[in-house]
């Protein structure tokens, strides 16, 4: 669409949104990336030149990405509520699981050994999935009052961590299932969480402009 202002004309170009980057475990040199556009792009990150792409890998906005520990497989969930697993040389897919939650597919994250997936929703639910199927492994319903916004393992493989809209950071038993901790503190949505290398920390950030380690 066309539009002149003050006699020069402007050009109104869609906008898309980067939703998710992530470095490949093995070397570093390799960045995936997914958008709100629904493609999903592997970057040489010294260059940033584009290695391989997929466009519509999706019905709707593609929220999280995340390589597999061997940096051979890249998962996706998305606003459609699916869940897909892709080649990361190729783009090609491996696996795929429509409707793997009840609404937005918000995070993804593959297991230290690469053979599990774990998802968060703002169906308030976070699931455990076969990685080479995609079939369910384990659940946990009303993980959170509100959204899950984030997931992660932690390096042993045992827990999984996890943030929610609700503002509340906890912590799963992976056998078990059950809650091993709730923690509290920020004052806004939690977006993102995550486990330092050693396992022993927990980095979390929020809405309420903090980061926090526990």
């Amino acid at each position: 669409e066309m539009t002149s202002v003050t006699g020069v004309q402007t050009c109104a170009l869609p906008i898309y949104y980067v939703s998710s980057v992530a470095f490949s475990p093995v070397d570093g040199q390799t960045i995936v990336s997914s958008s709100d556009d629904r493609a999903i792009k592997v970057w040489d990150a010294t260059t940033l030149s584009l290695k391989a792409e997929k466009a519509n890998t999706h019905r709707d906005y593609v929220a999280a990405v995340a390589f597999s520990p061997d940096g051979r497989r890249i998962a996706s969930g998305s606003h459609d509520r699916g869940i897909k697993v892709w080649d990361a040389a190729t783009m090609s897919l491996h696996a795929e699981r429509a409707n793997a939650h009840g609404h937005y597919v918000t995070s993804v994250a593959f297991s230290p050994d690469g053979k599990t997936i774990a998802s968060g929703s703002w169906d308030e639910t976070i699931r455990v999935w076969d990685s080479a199927t995609l079939c369910l492994q384990a659940e946990q319903p009303n993980a959170h009052n509100e959204n899950v916004t984030s997931v992660a393992y932690s390096p042993d493989g045992r827990t999984i961590v996890s943030c929610s809209d609700d503002m509340t950071i906890k912590t799963w038993d992976i056998t078990s299932g059950s809650c091993l901790s709730t923690l509290t503190g920020h004052t806004d949505m939690v977006t993102g969480v995550c486990f330092d290398p050693t396992g022993k920390t927990i980095v979390s950030c929020s809405l309420d402009k903090t980061i926090r380690f526990r």
